[in-house]
């Protein structure tokens, strides 16, 4: 496995950002001379942290690396602070960087696919609802998307997290009342998906102890309902890393699968 870290000057974003990049790679032992030592991929996937975490939350807390190269998927982990990976102002912020600026990047300097068919996306928490919400909107870049315990009510989300520590509220997210049939309510995303687009598959995953498990099981049935490839795994589990880590390696097993 080779873990790349890149820190360069976005111009979507306004500033440095630093990303993680795990590619699949050959040993050194086994590496022929004069070829590269990086094998062809499944697939890339766009891995998205959770509110108050980071990629290093991820790489820390989990054997994403090691599931990456028994699925030989390369994995691209951003940094998107607290916020809820949407632009903050259209054509600037984290859903322009990810979609139009980091994947074209990236697969410029990387031996990756730019092939729809080969490109999924998924996050935790804050990262399920950015993950499954870019997804809906940009169906051209991405075949699959993951969503494990995810914040997808974004009013419900808003509340909770201005309650609890009311400054890590995105500004886009401060009045909650005002979400609910918005740009930002994922229930508005799901009923203007255009009927001409092909449909991301979805796979929803939540820990039965999780305070987001009712609203999982809801967005999964809502998804079926419209016609998306949609399953939903509720097992034993809680809002946490333990969870997160098992539920993890299911849904990048599933990536790489094919109906």
């Amino acid at each position: 496995m080779t873990h790349l870290t890149l820190h360069y000057p976005s111009r979507t974003l306004g500033t440095n950002t630093t990303v993680h990049v795990l590619v699949p790679s050959i040993t050194g032992l086994e590496q022929i001379p004069g070829e590269s030592p990086f094998p062809k991929v499944s697939g890339t996937l766009l891995f998205l942290h959770g509110m108050q975490n980071d990629p290093e939350d991820i790489l820390l807390n989990s054997s994403i690396a090691r599931y990456a190269d028994d699925c030989r998927l390369a994995v691209i982990l951003p940094e998107g602070g607290n916020s809820f990976w949407l632009d903050t102002v259209p054509g600037a912020g984290y859903e322009t960087f990810l979609t139009l600026e980091l994947l074209p990047a990236l697969c410029s300097l990387l031996p990756i696919s730019e092939k729809r068919a080969d490109t999924y996306i998924g996050g935790y928490s804050m990262g399920g609802y950015g993950s499954l919400r870019i997804a809906l909107r940009h169906p051209e870049l991405f075949s699959r998307c993951f969503v494990l315990s995810g914040a997808l009510d974004i009013r419900f989300s808003a509340v909770f997290v201005k309650s609890a520590v009311p400054a890590l509220v995105p500004h886009l997210l401060r009045h909650p009342r005002t979400l609910p049939g918005s740009e930002y309510d994922l229930k508005t995303v799901f009923g203007s998906f255009p009927k001409e687009n092909k449909k991301p598959d979805l796979y929803f995953a939540c820990g039965e102890d999780d305070y987001f498990c009712r609203i999982s099981k809801e967005y999964a049935q809502l998804a079926a309902s419209l016609g998306f490839s949609a399953s939903c795994q509720i097992t034993e589990g809680g809002h946490d890393w333990e969870y997160w880590d098992s539920a993890l390696k299911c849904a990048m097993q599933w990536l790489i699968s094919r109906a």
